[in-house]
């Protein structure tokens, strides 16, 4: 019987290699744009999250505390002014908010004006969404 024998039973040859770097590399290059996008709306969503929270926080002020809650909103920072705490948030460099009015105020009831606003960054944005019984929801894109 004869035995059959490979050239090359000790690796894989430079043009293999060569292949191999070739091809890894275009999926590098495709993914990187994607990540670096990513990496945005991450970005937006915590300022989105940060703003949500106040806006909470605004509310359940106004429900225990037994008068209104004001929200400030100006282009670049909002602020809660009550009785009890004043307190200003700035939004970093290149963020901006949208919003109809520039104020929001949260009764002791819990009840406040239907609303919506924008956090916006490098073309993307957030929708914070405050129902009429003040539940604060944000749908980001």
């Amino acid at each position: 019987m004869k035995r059959v024998r490979f050239k090359n039973t000790h690796g894989n040859s430079l043009f293999e290699f060569v292949v191999l770097l070739f091809v890894s590399s275009l999926i590098v290059a495709s993914s990187v744009p994607l990540w670096g996008q990513s990496l945005v709306r991450a970005q937006i969503r915590l300022e989105s999250k940060d703003l949500q929270a106040t806006l909470t926080q605004a509310r359940l002020l106004a429900l225990q505390g037994g008068e209104p809650v004001t929200i400030v909103l100006t282009r670049s920072s909002y602020r809660i002014e009550h009785a009890q705490v004043f307190q200003t948030y700035t939004l970093p460099d290149g963020y901006s908010l949208l919003s109809p009015s520039e104020q929001i105020v949260f009764f002791p009831t819990g009840v406040t004006t239907p609303r919506a606003l924008e956090v916006l960054f490098q073309g993307l944005s957030c929708r914070i969404i405050i129902s009429l019984y003040g539940r604060v929801r944000d749908v980001c894109s």
